[in-house]
């Protein structure tokens, strides 16, 4: 345990989209639907094992790693199918209508948006990717470092459904670049309080010196 005023130890922070971050790392493995433009002998196991075939045949359907749809799409080995369920139409619509209040936990979203933009014939998904981030900052980030812990626990205790349980702990909504962030403000907050401690009890104690100095 770090003695009281000891500054907090911090994770060291990897640049956003870089050979380091795990966030981009992560989302390289997000499932994207392709179709195979050629086939692939000996990998049908591992590419469509719903198949129970050796080889993949050319127009054969698949999902796999977005690390592996960028490498095929690039030599024209495969097209992209469709968008990956997490940028799917249902996705976006959650996302314009209400961005709070959509459940991204668990995924590495801005991420994946940036990988999946990259891909030939893929749209470009970053616009949705900021209006998402500035849908949710503010009212999801903010309202779980505001919310006192008690009463979001006595919420949470008192929700009968999943939804009531996000709303009583918007943490449940975050993606994980978001609880990032989260961690980084939580942190923040109570170096802040610690500071904010320390400082009355330096107050107390000259205000007692004073007192003893007088008399």
């Amino acid at each position: 345990m770090a003695a009281p005023g000891a500054p907090r130890w911090r994770p060291p922070v990897a640049p956003p989209g870089g050979y380091y971050d795990p966030h981009a790392a992560l989302a390289a493995g997000l499932a994207v639907p392709v179709v195979f433009a050629a086939g692939a002998r000996g990998v049908g196991a591992l590419l469509t094992p719903g198949a129970g075939d050796a080889d993949v045949a050319p127009g054969a359907a698949a999902d796999v790693p977005l690390w592996l749809a960028a490498a095929l799409l690039d030599r024209n080995m495969a097209r992209l199918r469709a968008l990956p369920s997490l940028f799917g139409e249902p996705a976006r619509r959650a996302l314009a209508a209400d961005g709070a209040a959509a459940c991204l936990r668990g995924t590495h979203f801005y991420a994946a948006a940036a990988a999946v933009s990259a891909l030939p014939g893929a749209p470009d998904l970053r616009p949705l990717a900021a209006h998402a981030l500035r849908a949710r900052y503010a009212p999801l980030l903010a309202r779980c470092l505001d919310d006192p812990g008690a009463a979001r626990a006595a919420a949470g205790r008192a929700a009968r459904s999943a939804a009531d349980k996000a709303s009583a702990d918007p943490r449940r909504l975050l993606s994980e670049e978001e609880a990032t962030l989260f961690a980084a403000g939580a942190a923040a907050v109570a170096d802040a309080a610690d500071w904010r401690a320390q400082a009355r009890r330096r107050g107390g104690g000259a205000v007692a010196l004073r007192k003893r100095a007088r008399t």
